[in-house]
């Protein structure tokens, strides 16, 4: 099942209505000891109390003016991202649906004497649009091959298709016991596995260990060629 994370209350519309309230108290504190204090130059007549709401009135309409200008710019940015933030989730909700289970990366001796490494899973499509070009990029931390594995031309929905691939094991990843030959399994914990697909809409992207999908830039990796499989004596 599919889970979407709630979208994230924003508090910049708090933060601007406090300084707004903030702004104007300022301002009114200053108008009334500016008001009050104010000495005019000798021989003129004092400005009455008219001239003063005529004049601060003014002022706060500018301040009004340039505050709705500034309040209307941030939301049409915010409503723009928004908007983004909707398209990029609606595109990544049809990229969560391919998922993998089952991964295994197994060490063992071929009958020839070499060692070997079959990485195995399975992938499903949840969603309501075919996936194309699925294929598996495999990697382990403690080497630095990488293991390419094709799986489907075409993943069709609520369809699975199993992915399996046979190497050549890395003297990296030899363990400290001796390799027996296959069906005495002898497992690579540490592998990881990466996804990477094309949607309905032909957006390529990638999705490593089930995680958030992210759309594929890099270039696709060269990686270690498969050997065939030799039957055991």
């Amino acid at each position: 099942m599919l889970s979407v994370e709630p979208k994230r209350k924003s508090w910049v519309p708090w933060l601007l209505t406090i300084l707004a309230a903030c702004l104007v108290t300022v301002l009114s504190v200053i108008a009334v000891r500016l008001s009050v204090t104010y000495e005019p130059p000798p021989g003129t007549e004092p400005p009455k109390i008219t001239d003063w709401m005529q004049g601060w009135g003014s002022l706060a309409g500018v301040l009004a003016g340039a505050g709705a200008a500034v309040a209307a710019s941030w939301l049409l940015v915010h409503e723009r991202q928004q908007s983004r933030e909707a398209r990029v989730e609606a595109e990544q909700v049809g990229a969560r649906a391919v998922q993998y289970k089952s991964l295994f990366g197994t060490m063992w001796r071929s009958a020839s004497g070499g060692a070997r490494l079959s990485i195995d899973f399975q992938v499903t499509n949840y969603g309501p649009e075919p996936a194309r070009r699925v294929v598996a990029v495999a990697r382990c931390p403690r080497a630095r091959n990488i293991w390419v594995i094709f799986v489907a031309e075409i993943l069709e929905p609520h369809d699975s298709c199993g992915g399996s691939g046979m190497f050549e094991l890395p003297g990296a990843l030899l363990p400290p016991t001796p390799l027996t030959s296959m069906g005495i399994d002898n497992f690579l914990s540490d592998i990881s596995l990466t996804l990477r697909f094309f949607d309905f809409n032909g957006r390529e992207w990638q999705r490593t260990d089930n995680g958030d999908p992210v759309r594929a830039r890099e270039p696709f990796p060269q990686g270690e060629p498969a050997v065939e499989y030799e039957d055991q004596p």
